[in-house]
This record gives C-alpha cells, structure tokens and sequence, in this order.
C-alpha cells in the first residue's frame, strides 16, 4: 500500500509525536497535555481519534481547501469594474486625505 504525505505545521508535529508516546505508554497523559497546553480530556479526544483515524486526524479537517466564505471571481471582477468605472481622481484624493485622518 503506497504511503501518503501529509503536511503538518511543528505544533501538529510535536502533538503527534507526544500522541504516540502517549499511546505506547512512555509518558503519562498529564505530563503530554501539559507540554502541549492542552487539557487532559482534550489530549484523549485526539488520542482517540488518531487510533481511529491515523495521523491525519491530527490535522485540520478543511486543511487545502477554499473558504465558504469566500466572494467568486465573477462577483470580485464586476465589482471592481464598477469601482474603477465609476470612481474619479478627485475620488481618490479625498479618499486618501480621510484615510490619514
């Protein structure tokens, strides 16, 4: 089976690590949650999650991909258009001097 890459920031590093060693039982789950600023019953939801899961589960679910939040490019283009159609010099100028403001 071909192994996958997943792409983790140091601080989902450092929990896995810690996760692990927590799950082979070389440190205690105060001692990790400590370490990691994290609760004791927190540490064992993602304990429990990586042994469902695997170490993906360590990383954020919406990880790659784009916000719902997030306005279309045809939405973004017109609007600009309009702005840049309908605003003038004298626009800008006022605008500037009421920015520093």
């Amino acid at each position: 089976m071909p192994k996958e890459i997943i792409e983790m920031s140091k601080r989902e590093l450092k929990r896995l690590e810690l996760i692990h060693k927590v799950m082979d039982k070389r440190i205690k789950q105060k001692v990790a949650a400590q370490r990691i600023s994290l609760s004791a019953r927190h540490l064992r939801r993602l304990i429990k999650k990586v042994s469902a899961y695997g170490d993906t589960a360590i990383v954020h679910g919406n990880r790659g991909r784009l916000s719902n939040r997030k306005y279309s490019d045809e939405f973004r283009n017109k609007t600009i258009g309009i702005i840049k159609k309908n605003i003038t010099i004298s626009d800008l100028l006022l605008l500037q001097r009421n920015w520093r403001n």
